[in-house]
């Protein structure tokens, strides 16, 4: 595990690098799981995949 990925998942926090700039928040019973999911994409598809992930109704919650 990256440092960047430890970080991130001590913080309760993953940061997509979009135009966007969206900061998603996600539930704790999820982070681990969804952050070793993701961490093999590259940006752009690790943010397709969140917003795929939100819509199916995940409790992430999308912050501004």
């Amino acid at each position: 595990m990256t440092k960047e990925l430890t970080t991130k998942l001590t913080t309760n926090k993953l940061t997509t690098s979009t135009s966007s700039k969206l900061s998603f928040r996600i539930h704790p019973e999820y982070d681990a799981e969804l952050i070793a999911h993701l961490s093999g994409m590259d940006k752009g598809k690790k943010s397709r995949e969140l917003r795929r992930i939100i819509r199916a109704g995940l409790r992430v919650v999308a912050k501004k």
